[in-house]
């Protein structure tokens, strides 16, 4: 066989898998499991009012990559695994299916939560969103009370994809349908609407680089995160859409880290990292994810990815599959539609949205755990 033959035979391969690969996109399509997002716009950033002076992306990428940060990284060992990391391992803790509420005056009565689709907890407090009741509560941890947040549901439209709790205890949410981000005190007053008609169609994902000032916004539909600041101004936007690395299809989640951007995707890489001037990295190990529904991070690049394929959770390590844990039920430490995660002072918030909970798993290294006696 000749050198030119066997290169005609791997193109014409390399043809029929992308065909194969757009006829089954189409199907997912018509069977709902996946709705292909609209086109991109031609534009990548929207006109900001002359009023306001718009900062040229390199001035964005230098605030973002300033002295203080480690997010541009070399690429060379960039995927090593570092000899003194621990292994993670995860352990069912406590299980938030609702709490009190009222007062001695009123009585004190149960609340379940009924449709739980995203959670994030700073200290004991843990600020639920049930799309059932269009409501964001706070849950204390301490005193297993649930406390409605009013004034937010009227705001809310019906499908809310993520909730950002920053560190003084406001919190952003997607209002996924109405194709924006609101940003509420801790009492439930609006502060700030993230919008922009040309290019944020669907965010499903919000995270706050606080140190900075920035608020990022992931879009499933034209398949890339928007840089805002806190005024809402749009700055930047780093991806694009594609199959390809450093590209994402019908993107689903997010997470910021000290290497970067970690992105999941239900079509092409199902989780990569690339820098924020949108380089590619590192892609997560292939054939380990199908369906990534969220993603956290601890303090060290560790990835937890959530796979509604068959409702577990992946420990990731420089993209390496470390461990995985659950699967599909009811029980304790089993899922069912995981819709979000959240990571918080060695605990992993998960929400368990079918079973009407969120479970709570201590995450220990491997390391720290002691040998079972004999």
């Amino acid at each position: 066989m000749s050198l030119r033959t066997s290169k005609n035979q791997i193109a014409a391969l390399g043809n029929r898998l992308s065909r194969f690969s757009a006829l089954l996109a189409a199907l997912l399509m018509m069977a709902g499991c996946a709705s292909e997002p609209k086109p991109p716009p031609a534009w990548a950033i929207a006109a900001v009012p002359e009023t306001a002076p718009i900062p040229s992306r390199s001035n964005v990428l230098e605030k973002l990559t300033d002295s203080s940060s480690d997010f541009l990284l070399d690429d060379e060992g960039g995927a090593e695994l570092s000899s003194l990391a621990n292994e993670s391992v995860l352990i069912a803790w406590a299980t938030i299916d609702g709490g009190t509420h009222g007062n001695a005056y009123t009585g004190l009565a149960r609340q379940q939560l009924k449709n739980p689709v995203a959670a994030a907890a700073r200290g004991q407090y843990v600020y639920i969103v049930d799309e059932a009741d269009k409501a964001v509560y706070i849950y204390d941890n301490d005193l297993d009370r649930l406390q409605l947040i009013p004034g937010v549901s009227k705001y809310i439209k019906q499908e809310i994809a993520d909730i950002y709790v920053a560190h003084d205890l406001s919190f952003y949410i997607t209002d996924s349908s109405a194709g924006r981000v609101l940003h509420f005190t801790q009492s439930g007053r609006l502060i700030q609407v993230f919008e922009d008609y040309l290019n944020m169609s669907r965010p499903v994902g919000v995270t706050v680089d606080e140190s900075r000032g920035f608020v990022l916004i992931a879009d499933g539909s034209y398949d890339y995160v928007l840089v805002f600041d806190r005024q809402g101004n749009l700055l930047d936007a780093i991806g694009a859409r594609g199959e390809k690395q450093g590209e994402f299809r019908s993107l689903t989640a997010f997470a910021l880290g000290n290497e970067g951007i970690f992105v999941t995707s239900r079509i092409g890489v199902r989780a990569q990292v690339v820098n924020l001037d949108s380089r590619f990295r590192y892609a997560f190990q292939k054939n380990t994810l199908v369906f990534p529904t969220a993603i956290v991070l601890d303090e060290d690049d560790q990835a937890f990815v959530s796979d509604a394929f068959d409702n577990t959770i992946k420990i990731y390590r420089k993209g390496k599959l470390i461990s995985t844990f659950g699967g599909t039920g009811s029980g304790p430490s089993q899922f069912n539609q995981v819709t979000d995660m959240w990571l918080n002072e060695g605990f992993l918030y998960v929400t368990d949205s079918l079973n009407r909970r969120i479970q709570v798993l201590r995450v220990v290294p491997e390391g720290l755990l002691e040998p079972l006696a004999e």
